[in-house]
């Protein structure tokens, strides 16, 4: 599980299970069911959707790998559905949450479009490093590994 709290906020992000148990298709076995928690002085909510894939989860740790080597002053992080991403701001150490749709504390009522919502974004100073983070994304790798690697890409 990846947790991170502050005076004024927490957000805790786990991986369910797989969403497909008995797929055969790459794609579709290696879909996660993601449950968010999320608090801060505006709004309390959870969430639940399959919205990352395992070499995703992959990528997330590799890019927190990175950040202590981090060049420029920010980086950032999103996948393919729109539900998830992160930011790092070097200078202040701060990673930000990026929330949107399904995982926006507005849930169902969260309006689409242009004139809709814009995403939600919770920030955390990591005054601690990185390695809560990356031991949290590790244990998650391991519960939940890439399947039917062999026909990735085919």
């Amino acid at each position: 599980m990846l947790r991170l709290r502050s005076r004024d906020a927490s957000f805790e992000l786990d991986i369910e299970r797989y969403e497909f148990d008995a797929a055969l298709d790459y794609d579709d076995a290696n879909w996660l069911v993601v449950k968010i928690v999320g608090s801060d002085q505006q709004y309390q909510w959870s969430a639940t959707d399959s919205c990352l894939l395992t070499y995703e989860l992959k990528e997330l740790y590799d890019w927190v790998s990175s950040l202590g080597s981090l060049i420029g002053e920010t980086s950032s992080i999103s996948f393919l559905e729109g539900e998830l991403g992160f930011e790092f701001e070097k200078t202040t150490n701060e990673l930000s949450i990026v929330l949107n749709f399904n995982f926006h504390p507005k849930g169902r009522s969260f309006q689409y479009g242009e004139d809709g919502d814009e995403r939600y974004i919770m920030k955390f100073q990591l005054s601690n490093g990185l390695g809560h983070l990356l031991l949290g994304i590790k244990t998650l790798i391991d519960k939940f590994p890439e399947r039917l690697k062999h026909k990735r890409d085919t």
